[in-house]
């Protein structure tokens, strides 16, 4: 694989797909540039109108995703919630609070489609993945690989309806030979990639391959989240600075048919190493279970709900009620992923978050 020297930096978001700011100089495939696509500004959906005072209010919207079946959930990092809303924009319910327990967050949270009525949500300051259903109240953390936590701290990559394990970052290092330059970058469902050239945020180009195939512009101070097939969602900020989320349609031509399939299910990690790391991260979520109900953490093992898988083992080192460390190991081979929760990590680690040797 050939390593493109152009890319001078990376950052990862929990959404569907990516962010990137890139150093890149290609030209256009013609000077005049492709198809505008008419943006119509009557909103299909808004919410959070401050004029209104039944509509909703937003402490610090940190990410948005419209569902195929019509309802948005906002992600509200200063709520530490996921707020939910119907295609009308009428409140469905909010799931979540702030803190460190299963169906608690606590930091700047984001979003990605995991169903067509749930989304997973990544909490960073917790290395975590909660789905969130919008019939259901309850909050599922889910079992996840994401490699090495000083990676998986700045976010991973969400396709289809699975998580993006190790591989991702040679799959990123591969994207520069093969698109265009870009400072922000979104792909839709339908496998079109949109990309923004302008600090300002409003011309937005839809690429199939390395080929444009339309252009929409968005209203100022308008901010993009998420790009669907014939919408486009986002915050838009009044005067003062206050925002609402709203969903703008774009008139994208039937005849638009991105030049490769549409994003599949990404393989979730089944190696040694991404098992017993996924494994850890279940022992802190049942150490949280059983500190909810005993007031305390425990320092045997066999006293969590948690069922560790064949020829692995976990190993709790030392617990004082309110921090722990311990270890799983992998009997056959040594691999060991040793973790601390309460208590301040050697250097190089960070609380709750595996790190793995042989």
């Amino acid at each position: 694989m050939r390593q493109p020297s152009s890319v001078r930096c990376l950052r990862l978001v929990g959404t569907l797909f990516l962010t990137l700011a890139c150093a890149c100089s290609r030209s256009d495939r013609s000077a005049a540039g492709p198809a505008d696509w008419q943006l119509d500004l009557t909103p299909v959906l808004a919410v959070g109108d401050t004029e209104d005072s039944d509509s909703a209010m937003f402490g610090r919207v940190s990410d948005v995703r419209l569902l195929p079946n019509g309802t948005l959930a906002v992600a509200d990092a200063g709520a530490s919630a996921v707020l939910l809303f119907d295609s009308t924009g009428a409140p469905l319910g909010r799931r979540g609070r702030k803190g460190r327990g299963p169906g608690e967050f606590a930091g700047q949270i984001s979003l990605a489609r995991l169903a067509d009525d749930a989304v997973a949500v990544w909490d960073p300051s917790q290395s975590r993945w909660s789905q969130v259903h919008v019939a259901r109240a309850e909050i599922t953390v889910l079992p996840d690989s994401l490699g090495d936590a000083a990676w998986a701290h700045a976010g991973v990559i969400v396709l289809g309806e699975g998580l993006v394990p190790e591989w991702a970052p040679s799959l990123l290092r591969a994207l520069a030979d093969s698109m265009p330059a870009m400072k922000l970058g979104f792909l839709d469902e339908t496998a079109l990639l949109w990309v923004n050239r302008d600090a300002a945020l409003r011309e937005w180009m839809a690429y199939a391959g390395r080929e444009a195939q339309g252009r929409i512009t968005l209203p100022a101070n308008y901010r993009p989240m998420q790009f669907r097939a014939d919408r486009v969602v986002g915050l838009l900020a009044d005067s003062i600075g206050l925002e609402r989320v709203v969903v703008y349609r774009f008139a994208r031509p039937a005849d638009v048919v991105p030049s490769r399939a549409r994003a599949g299910a990404a393989p979730i990690d089944s190696s040694e190493r991404g098992t017993l790391m996924s494994s850890m991260r279940n022992a802190v979520v049942a150490q949280e279970m059983h500190y909810a109900t005993a007031g305390r953490y425990t320092a045997r093992a066999d006293s969590l709900s948690l069922e560790m898988p064949p020829g692995m083992r976990l190993q709790i080192i030392d617990a004082d009620g309110r921090a722990w460390r311990g270890a799983g190991v992998v009997s056959a081979t040594g691999f060991t992923c040793g973790m601390y929760v309460g208590l301040a990590p050697p250097r190089g680690w960070r609380e709750g978050a595996p790190r793995c040797a042989w």
